[in-house]
């Protein structure tokens, strides 16, 4: 979550200040420096993403974060 960067003045743009925050507008092409996660995976899983990955060209972190992305829009549509 993103931090306000001043206390709001009153009480309206604190609501204000809150909601930016909550439904505020990311770039899809900001840096990836924010978030880390670790993703813990059997042999299986392991296998099966090292596959699909090949086979669509990509590394194996840039396959899960395009599924991420796409399930993630299909989901919130």
């Amino acid at each position: 979550m993103r931090k306000l960067k001043s206390k709001p003045k009153n009480e309206e743009s604190f609501i204000n200040a809150v909601d930016e925050i909550q439904g505020g507008t990311f770039d899809p092409e900001a840096a990836r420096n924010f978030k880390q996660v670790s993703l813990p995976m059997n042999e299986y899983e392991f296998q099966l993403l090292t596959a699909a990955a090949k086979k669509e060209g990509r590394s194996q972190k840039n396959f899960i974060r395009q599924a991420i992305i796409e399930k993630a829009k299909e989901i919130l549509k």
